[in-house]
């Protein structure tokens, strides 16, 4: 016979978040850390632009304020679950490049993109798995997963520079598992360097090519397509593309699993 489901379980917490006075000081503590290198469009603190980047790509979808918070949380757990905890931020034993489309030292940019777009379709595929099987909370935490992977390949990379007929090619390789074209660098990311964004030799280091935020570097501050920043754009790429992220989630899942993941 098969087994019931407990009408309790994987349910998606909508009731308003209670900030405790120790979460309180560590969130005073993470403020703290926007002076600090980051390795992805920045998700310390609370707020910052992972979360934006989700709530514009987010609106046309429907969700309710309380599933939104949840999925901003999702999106941010990537960088909060793979960094340490304490000074200097560093990767710590959950670090994925495919994670974040960091290229490690050992692969070349076509390498990382593919196992970077990889990893994003899988997740994808995951949360409509999960929503189908009456799973909201866990097909959040897999949407999250694929959201911060298809927005940091916009800040950590060439592509935003590259001709629009290349950057179609990206994205069409991005959904179909092929290789980006070779024009496309990924920011190099070595976790073991004494300076995980700067690694010794590399051409394209992340410290100083990412676009994480608008003042990371002097790449991210030039003035490039009709006065935009690169990070400016870098922005608006990672918006666009959460935004077919979320089209093809919501093309999959059906209406009635809708309600659950807090969307009208």
């Amino acid at each position: 016979m098969p087994r019931r489901k407990d009408p309790r379980r994987h349910r998606l917490s909508l009731r308003p978040t209670v900030l405790r006075p120790a979460t309180i000081l560590w969130a005073g503590l993470l403020v703290l850390t926007l002076t600090l290198p980051a390795r992805a469009f920045n998700s310390y603190p609370i707020g910052s632009f992972h979360d934006r980047i989700t709530t514009e790509a987010a609106a046309p979808a429907g969700f309710s304020r309380a599933a939104l918070r949840a999925l901003q949380k999702a999106v941010r757990a990537p960088d909060w679950d793979e960094t340490r905890k304490w000074y200097p931020l560093r990767p710590n034993g959950n670090y994925r490049p495919e994670h974040h489309f960091d290229r490690p030292r050992d692969l070349s940019s076509p390498e990382a993109f593919v196992r970077g777009a990889a990893y994003a379709r899988e997740q994808l595929a995951s949360a409509v798995e999960l929503a189908r099987a009456d799973d909201p909370a866990g097909a959040i935490a897999a949407l999250g997963r694929a959201l911060h992977a298809a927005q940091d390949l916009s800040s950590h990379s060439n592509l935003i520079r590259l001709p629009a007929p290349e950057r179609q090619a990206c994205e069409a390789a991005f959904w179909s598992g092929a290789s980006p074209p070779a024009t496309l660098t990924l920011t190099g990311y070595d976790a073991t360097a004494k300076d995980p964004e700067s690694p010794p030799g590399d051409d394209y280091p992340h410290a100083r090519y990412a676009k994480d935020s608008p003042r990371k570097n002097d790449e991210a501050s030039t003035e490039l397509d009709g006065g935009r920043t690169a990070f400016e754009l870098a922005y608006a790429d990672a918006v666009t593309r959460s935004r077919t992220v979320f089209d093809r989630f919501l093309e999959a899942v059906p209406e009635a699993a809708r309600p659950e993941l807090g969307i009208r």
